[in-house]
């Protein structure tokens, strides 16, 4: 069978694959400088040379050399050809460096990149169909996704969220039971027992053990507790995972044991 190929749309795909090609590689390299400090040094600094950089952070020169010149091709910096010296700007800054407010997108980076760690196993459930739990993912996809979405929480839980829920509010001040469920490290649970502390406390029942003794975002193994356990009590408030990627028979369980709690209610 003959073919009648389109070499124009063959030369519109290849250019939109080596687009998606550049930002993968530009995702990686904005990680890196994380991981590395380098953002964290520039901010602040104003311009620099790559060797004023690489006596500032203590990495080796030659290597600094190229992860510059890669993120200013990105334009995540701004490159003086005449001085040959690299700024991160304030509002770059924002994004890239700036733990804990909520335009830094490191979290989310990291989250992408920990895609990449485990692909075999998501090449393997692909081809197979035998399903993922969410707890067989790397332990950074977790780290990453708490260290994005944790800024949004601490920003707008208790200040917007919660009081846009009629009578939310009066329940946790009176000590409401809140059960928590696939929530991943349970920021928003500590968070609002902190803002709600009057017995009885929440109960968490995520994947992160504990969650509530994580002040300091320690990382540590993680084991869900079986739906069986949860207990059968009354509960003001189910927090559930929604992510797609979450085992699907935890959550029809959850989803099951909080209409009976939340039912139970007087």
């Amino acid at each position: 069978m003959s073919e009648n190929i389109d070499f124009e749309k063959v030369g519109e795909m290849a250019g939109k694959l080596m687009g998606h090609v550049a930002g993968a590689v530009s995702v990686m390299m904005a990680y890196m400088g994380d991981q590395a400090g380098v953002w964290a040094a520039m901010d602040g600094a104003g311009p620099l040379t790559w060797d004023e950089l690489a006596a500032k952070t203590g990495l080796e020169p030659k290597y600094l050399r190229e992860w510059l010149g890669s993120v200013a091709a990105a334009g995540y910096v701004v490159f003086d050809g005449e001085k040959e010296t690299f700024e991160l700007t304030p509002e770059a800054a924002m994004i890239f460096t700036r733990e804990g407010q909520p335009m830094c997108m490191q979290g989310f980076l990291q989250a992408v990149v920990a895609q990449y760690d485990t692909h075999e196993k998501a090449v393997e459930v692909f081809k197979t169909g035998v399903g993922r739990p969410w707890s067989d993912h790397s332990q950074c996809l977790f780290c990453g996704t708490d260290r994005f979405f944790r800024p949004g929480y601490a920003a707008n839980l208790v200040s917007s969220w919660l009081p846009a829920l009629d009578g939310v509010t009066d329940k946790l001040e009176a000590g409401a039971k809140v059960a928590d469920i696939g929530c991943g490290y349970g920021s928003s649970t500590v968070l609002m027992a902190k803002n709600y502390p009057n017995p009885p406390s929440s109960a968490s029942t995520s994947m992160s053990r504990a969650s509530s003794r994580r002040a300091s975002r320690r990382k540590r193994p993680v084991s869900p507790m079986s739906p069986s356990k949860w207990p059968r009590r009354r509960t003001s408030r189910a927090t559930l995972s929604t992510s797609p990627a979450s085992s699907m028979r935890c959550t029809t369980w959850a989803i099951r044991w909080a209409r009976r709690a939340i039912s139970a209610r007087p």
